[in-house]
């Protein structure tokens, strides 16, 4: 685990040092534990369906190939998560939550977030207007996976 120092022009931030599993993992996209029993705790895979979210580790932090070490972020500010836009505005504070369409992130009201958004681990930091198609964007939110 790797944790920032403490800085008045920098936000907190505090990383993990995993192993892609899979074709690789792409910056942006929240990661988790691949827990098949041989390398519990250091093998990652993207998350990318319902089931991985209890084993939510972390966002990428640059683009892993297969096999290779890099850092997942688990805790801070991350101005490039990535999030699937649709017809709906994004709004600053709300949690987000899994989108099976994209297996990626979508935004969730804040007065009745659902079971997947694990209790507002992962809230948008600033607003995003609506997108005129579905497809994937990037946009700034807080993690809280430690």
């Amino acid at each position: 685990m790797l944790i920032q120092r403490i800085s008045r022009e920098d936000p907190e931030r505090v990383f993990l040092v995993v192993r892609a599993d899979e074709a690789g993992c792409d910056r942006g996209w929240m990661l988790s534990w691949k827990a098949d029993g041989t390398r519990n705790g250091i093998d990652v895979l993207q998350t990318d369906a319902a089931a991985d979210i209890a084993l939510m580790c972390g966002a990428a932090h640059s683009d892993i190939g297969n096999g290779d070490y890099g850092l997942a972020q688990c805790y801070g500010y991350d101005d490039d998560i990535v999030v699937y836009l649709t017809n709906a505005a994004y709004a600053r504070g709300n949690p987000l939550v899994f989108s099976s369409a994209k297996s990626c992130w979508a935004e969730s009201s804040a007065s009745a977030p659902n079971a997947q958004s694990v209790h507002a681990q992962i809230a948008a930091m600033s607003t995003l207007a609506t997108s005129t198609t579905s497809s994937t964007g990037r946009l700034p939110c807080f993690l809280r996976l430690m």
